[in-house]
């Protein structure tokens, strides 16, 4: 199976029913060698559909791993060129929401989407 083309297939079908969302990952320090490096923090977008957890995943999480879902989480559905990581920050109605997890749809070494967990 071709899975860049199920990739543009999901980037397109979510880029044309979602919208741009910035995302933000704090920088930090990185030692090089041996020497204190501050890191800048890093932006970039990615194109997304919000959802509600349904009253069924709410009760079984398993659905998710080992995450648990909180009243108040929000699901997104998002393609980015950028990986997205636990601890980034989604920026979404005036307001920063976390992501608990990024659960990349990755059949092979293509992510084709990730379906996001996000608190506030």
């Amino acid at each position: 199976m071709d899975y860049q083309k199920a990739r543009q297939a999901a980037m397109r079908m979510i880029s044309k029913n979602g919208m741009k969302y910035k995302v933000m990952r704090g920088g930090g320090i990185e030692i090089v060698n041996g020497i204190e490096q501050v890191k800048e923090d890093e932006t970039f977008e990615i194109q997304g559909v919000r959802f509600s957890y349904g009253a069924r995943q709410m009760q079984y999480p398993s659905e998710l791993g080992e995450t648990l879902i909180q009243a108040g989480d929000v699901k997104m559905m998002a393609v980015s060129d950028s990986e997205i990581k636990t601890g980034d920050f989604v920026l979404m109605d005036d307001k920063k929401w976390r992501v608990v997890a990024p659960n990349p749809f990755k059949p092979t070494d293509v992510v084709i989407y990730y379906e996001l967990q996000l608190r506030c």
